[in-house]
């Protein structure tokens, strides 16, 4: 029973996705969009072609992606090549390999591409943030433009202050920058284009302003509430079944690894097998939307399982919220760590998924207290002292009876 009450939990962590229509689903080799979609959209192609108009957001996975029409909310993309020549109402969220925008974002734009190109109409009306091996920039840019690339072409208008860590970086004399510029000190720059002040940072020191681009406070902390939310919900939940969890992570962490890795790789590919299917589509986005409520719920358990390994150095590794709390502090802090913290981060969290999965078909039970050894011979002596006066006064009864007679 208290295994569909964790299937219940996951389901209701992936409703927004799971609870879609299917109609808003479409797959297919080749998908071309000629008519107006009055909700958000979600499309799993080789190509996809955006001609008609969507009222809501749009997610797309593709080998190839174009867009010419109106996405009146949040457009977010992984494709191999992207093509974005329309308008985007919200903000613009591109991981591929060349992308070519030269449409108006009203939003911010975020792009980790191979090589980002542009027009002059380009228009961004929020912050961009580029991370590209060749970027052209060229159009208008509202906000505050981030940028780490190998190679920096600029030819744009910038009213909000310019962030530049490359190898190579030039500008053309037509390019308008009335905000500050902040570049690595590899880099030369005419400053009688830049209407601000110019500055010029160690190269090594430059991350620290890129590292708020991709992870803010409020980001940090929203991810701190989230992860901590989800595991006091699966502790409250399921407290028997979070013992025999906890107790898996102790004895069998390698063992929860191997699970752990082997889940994360079959899930999505199960996913997949069954959105080629017609009949299985809808179970394939169902698997899907359940394999990312997993990847939370994994995470707050390896906080959790982070915590108790840091509580048990002070003996304090009885308090189950209190380690669920001080693991997702540290959970946090240690991502912030270049390379080795998210790697701490990811291995974490697959031993907290395979401690998950392997109480789903057998059980780690904690061991049962032993009872001291002081008590179990007083409670034997006593029984002996009160059989002992028992079976004298049987046998003074006797003795007496047969004097009588």
């Amino acid at each position: 029973m208290k295994k569909f009450i964790f299937i219940l939990m996951l389901v209701l962590l992936s409703v927004s996705v799971a609870a879609t229509s299917p109609s808003n689903f479409v797959l297919g080799d080749l998908v071309v969009v000629n008519q107006t979609k009055l909700d958000n959209m979600y499309y799993l192609s080789n190509s996809v072609s955006l001609l008609s108009d969507v009222k809501g957001d749009v997610y797309a996975v593709s080998s190839y992606f174009n867009s010419e029409s109106v996405v009146d909310e949040d457009l977010s993309v992984l494709s191999g090549d992207a093509d974005i020549y329309g308008v985007v109402g919200g903000d613009a969220r591109i991981m591929s390999g060349d992308l070519f925008l030269g449409g108006f974002v009203f939003g911010d734009l975020v792009a980790f591409v191979s090589k980002y190109d542009s027009s002059k109409e380009t228009h961004i009306g929020d912050n961009s943030y580029l991370n590209s091996d060749y970027v052209i920039l060229k159009g208008k840019y509202d906000g505050d433009v981030y940028i780490k690339a190998n190679v920096v072409y600029v030819d744009a208008l910038v009213s909000g202050d310019l962030f530049v860590d490359s190898s190579r970086l030039d500008v053309a004399n037509s390019s308008l920058l009335l905000g500050d510029v902040e570049l690595t000190d590899n880099l030369d720059l005419n400053e009688s284009l830049v209407e601000g002040g110019v500055s010029y940072v160690a190269r090594k020191d430059w991350g620290e302003n890129y590292k708020g681009i991709s992870f803010s406070v409020g980001d940090w902390l929203l991810a701190l509430a989230t992860i901590f939310i989800t595991g006091l919900a699966f502790l409250l939940i399921g407290r028997d079944y979070s013992m025999r969890v906890d107790v898996t992570l102790s004895r069998r962490p390698f063992y929860s690894f191997m699970l752990g890795l082997g889940t994360l790789i079959l899930m999505p590919l199960v996913a997949i097998v069954l959105l080629m299917t017609v009949v299985g589509s809808i179970l394939g986005f169902i698997v899907l939307a359940l394999y990312v409520a997993m990847l939370l719920l994994s995470a707050s358990i390896g906080a959790w399982y982070m915590g108790n390994l840091f509580l048990s150095m002070f003996n304090m590794a009885a308090y189950k919220y209190l380690k669920l709390g001080v693991g997702c502090v540290l959970f946090m802090f240690i991502l912030l760590i270049p390379i080795l913290g998210p790697l701490v981060v990811v291995v974490t969290s697959i031993i907290g998924l395979g401690a998950f999965f392997r109480n789903f078909y057998g059980r780690d039970k904690p061991k049962p207290k032993r009872r001291k050894n002081n008590a179990s011979k007083k409670v034997v002596s006593k029984n002996s002292k009160k059989s002992g006066k028992t079976i004298s006064k049987k046998k003074s009864g006797k003795s007496r009876g047969s004097k009588k007679k």
